[in-house]
């Protein structure tokens, strides 16, 4: 039997679309990926980084914050920070203002806040003929936007060679006010 030369036109184009067919169901089955959601544990870290240092410059190209910390974390469904071990310092112009450390803390994106726990210490730098100054207290919170710094613990403060304690305090860095919540007891000395 002979094939005609209309039927082989024919058997060859029919014949490759079959095969590309099947090339293609092929590869479309050999490529197809399953993807199924993983619930992640919500007491487990998501991320997780260690032996932290950050940096950050001011618009001059002066540095403006730096961080070091032991390791932070972020959980599942969460978009705060856990800091162990925070050591951080605010600079202007070049020179340090502000350090604060404690134990603990975590940043809290949605609000703009830093809450600061367990041995915390909050020093403002000596400037001009302005004395150094430290709060020390079991937790405080710093509003970014505002830049106040605040607690409703007991604090120990110094300022020069003065010092005192208290219940609660605020610290607004833009009119660099320190504001102490309660009856004050403290030993003042003249700096002048």
């Amino acid at each position: 039997m002979s094939l005609s030369s209309r039927a082989v036109s024919w058997v060859f184009p029919v014949t490759l679309a079959i095969l590309m067919g099947g090339v293609t169901f092929w590869l479309n089955r050999a490529t197809d990926v399953n993807i199924e959601s993983v619930l992640l544990n919500p007491s487990q870290p998501q991320y997780v980084m260690s032996k932290i240092h950050g940096v950050k410059f001011s618009p001059q190209g002066q540095v403006a914050q730096t961080l070091q910390a032991d390791s932070a974390q972020m959980y599942p469904n969460s978009t705060d920070v856990t800091i162990r071990n925070p050591n951080g310092y605010m600079y202007a112009d070049g020179k340090q203002l502000y350090h604060v450390t404690s134990a603990t803390a975590k940043y809290s994106d949605k609000q703009k806040k830093i809450f600061f726990e367990q041995e915390v210490l909050f020093t403002k730098s000596a400037v001009g003929t302005e004395p150094e100054g430290s709060v020390k207290t079991s937790q405080m919170e710093i509003d970014i936007p505002t830049q106040v710094a605040k607690t409703t613990q007991a604090v120990a403060y110094e300022y020069g060679e003065s010092k005192g304690t208290a219940t609660g305090f605020s610290y607004d860095k833009k009119n660099e006010v320190l504001h102490l919540d309660s009856r004050v007891r403290a030993i003042i000395y003249d700096q002048h």
